[in-house]
């Protein structure tokens, strides 16, 4: 899996070719315009993740949720793998 940039122009003419690249090899291309990026072409699966992705970060507190957590773990307040599943 590689991102790779090339010129809108060079995209428009190889589109089938870098449409089959996407979805085979997972490549990710960006296109450019005088060298600023415009738009980019990914496989429908990545696309997928990164919308459900989008989505779970959407929901509320959560993020709030998750630096807590971390910080928590950083101070050493935590409840280590092994005992969260002793009774199990």
């Amino acid at each position: 899996m590689a991102t790779k940039i090339i010129p809108i122009t060079d995209g428009r003419r190889d589109l089938l070719r870098l449409a089959k690249e996407a979805r085979e090899n997972l490549d990710r291309f960006v296109f450019t315009r005088n060298g600023k990026p415009e738009v980019i072409l990914l496989n429908f699966e990545d696309y997928e993740d990164l919308l459900e992705t989008l989505e779970i970060y959407e929901t509320p507190g959560l993020v709030e949720t998750l630096e807590q957590r971390r910080k928590e773990i950083k101070e050493g307040h935590s409840i280590s793998g092994q005992d969260v599943f002793a009774d199990a």
